[in-house]
């Protein structure tokens, strides 16, 4: 730790410190805390991953405390030190006017989206869906929901995954379809993994709907995402994509398809399907 920087708000002292903090000091500031959110698991499971995996970096967030020396702000952080037992670089700041506590997370979250505009990505926002989407496909296979992935983790899947870009730039171009842009552009970029000729000849007539055999698994899907549309009770998302999938996976063997199902629960529950 570095010699503390002082400064004065009128006649009041505050100071501003760096180093590294471990799960004796965390422990100590949450039983400071007098005003903060309830502690979401979900947010601290991400910090713990970002913690364990050494993606934590030292960015500007820090521990406070007011003049009176609570604490405000920062519960998760120090919750995932604690669970992890590491130390992490950050920076605390004492000696705040009671009041300012108020005013902490007012303003609009830092998103991927941003992260990659950032990077000069062009349709950031439909790269960081598709992105989200495709990673979630591809590295956690069997857990199509994201809701707890970091965003430093999609990040680095994007940067070895660039070409992605191009796939969600092409997509957000054209008309919408049935399916979300960003939705067709991760299917497109990880079904060209497995054959590009076919994932082109797939996705052109899931979007268009050309030259499609009424016979065939093309038709049968986009007849329910067609009725999806109008349908009072809409499918979710989980099985729109489970429909994608084997409607793909029956595409690459040449297999007929005469319905499309996908039984997530109930005692014939299958697990989500993998891209073959």
């Amino acid at each position: 730790m570095v010699q503390p920087l002082i400064g004065y708000v009128g006649e009041h002292q505050v100071t501003v410190e760096i180093g590294e903090y471990g799960p004796e000091f965390a422990e100590n500031y949450l039983k400071k805390i007098i005003i903060n959110r309830p502690l979401n698991k979900a947010n601290i499971n991400k910090l713990v991953k970002e913690i364990e995996a050494g993606r934590y970096m030292l960015n500007g967030d820090a521990f406070r405390y007011d003049r009176n020396g609570n604490a405000a702000d920062g519960a998760h952080t120090a919750q995932a030190i604690v669970e992890t037992g590491s130390s992490i670089p950050r920076l605390v700041i004492r000696g705040l006017d009671p009041t300012a506590f108020r005013t902490i997370d007012r303003g609009a979250k830092r998103k991927l989206s941003d992260d990659l505009n950032l990077e000069g990505i062009d349709y950031s926002r439909e790269v960081a869906a598709a992105a989200r989407l495709a990673y979630a496909l591809e590295i956690r296979s069997g857990q199509p929901s994201h809701k707890d992935m970091t965003d430093s983790e999609v990040f680095e899947y994007f940067k070895k995954n660039p070409e992605l870009a191009e796939y969600a730039k092409t997509h957000a171009l054209k008309d919408k379809s049935l399916v979300p842009p960003s939705v067709v552009a991760a299917f497109h970029y990880l079904f060209a993994k497995k054959d590009k000729e076919l994932a082109d000849t797939f996705i052109t007539q899931l979007v268009t709907g050309a030259n499609i055999s009424i016979d065939s698994g093309l038709c049968i899907l986009r007849k329910v995402l067609v009725d999806n549309i109008t349908a009072k009770r809409k499918l979710k998302k989980v099985y729109v994509l489970a429909y994608i999938i084997k409607c793909w996976n029956s595409a690459r063997q040449n297999l007929p398809v005469k319905t499309l199902k996908y039984a997530r629960r109930g005692k014939n529950a299958e697990q989500f399907p993998q891209i073959h």
